[in-house]
């Protein structure tokens, strides 16, 4: 896939550039734990594509937890946090290729589902903070990644339109969403997502294994 031909690229953070899945299923299992139950063996699928606060929404009414959706959310960032901090790397090739996106004068974008804080400190982290020239948290919209709203804002917030943007995601759901809204997509291997690699191949318009696929 020739991404040089685009004025913009958008990506996805967890999975995509971070990689950090097995992080949340430590998170979940703990959290479960904590309430004295085994994580349900098809949630993390069902929430795969919402927003943080949709899926602690989801979670306390699913469950019947006395939590409320801030308390949840704040136990989950609690529980996440040193490792974003400390132990989430950026996926082989990642690197390399922001900063060889950044020297051909690409504009460079963010759209995550994950908290601010988390994202801010695993930027930071590995050293690509500087890299975005734009950003759009899911929680800024009242949709999830299986519409096109986040990446038509952060497109806009790039001055772009979509035909001249391409979407990096791992995400099945997230895929189908970008495409909606008149994207190219580039689909992501990821494990956590590995069962989906060959439906996210029919739909998406490229698909990698490794961003060292595109240096």
């Amino acid at each position: 896939m020739d991404v040089s031909t685009f004025k913009g690229a958008i990506f996805d953070l967890d999975g995509t550039l971070f990689d950090s899945m097995s992080v949340w299923f430590d998170v979940d299992t703990a959290f479960f734990a904590r309430r004295g139950m085994a994580l349900p063996p098809d949630y993390q699928d069902t929430i795969k594509s919402m927003r943080l606060d949709a899926i602690a929404r989801y979670t306390k009414e699913t469950y019947g937890f006395p939590d409320s959706v801030e308390e949840i959310v704040k136990e989950w960032r609690a529980l996440s946090l040193n490792a974003y901090r400390y132990h989430v790397p950026l996926k082989r090739g990642a690197y390399n290729f922001l900063k060889k996106l950044k020297e051909s004068g690409v504009k460079i974008a963010y759209a995550t589902a994950n908290d601010a804080l988390l994202t801010e400190v695993c930027l930071k982290a590995n050293g690509i903070e500087a890299v975005f020239d734009a950003h759009a948290y899911l929680n800024e919209v009242n949709t999830n990644k299986d519409e096109p709203t986040v990446y038509l804002l952060t497109c806009e917030r790039l001055g772009l339109h979509p035909s001249e943007c391409i979407v990096f995601e791992d995400i099945l759901t997230a895929v189908a969403g970008a495409k909606k809204g008149g994207f190219a997509v580039c689909g992501v291997y990821d494990e956590d997502s590995k069962d989906d690699a060959d439906a996210i191949r029919q739909i998406a318009d490229g698909f990698i294994r490794s961003f060292e696929e595109l240096l």
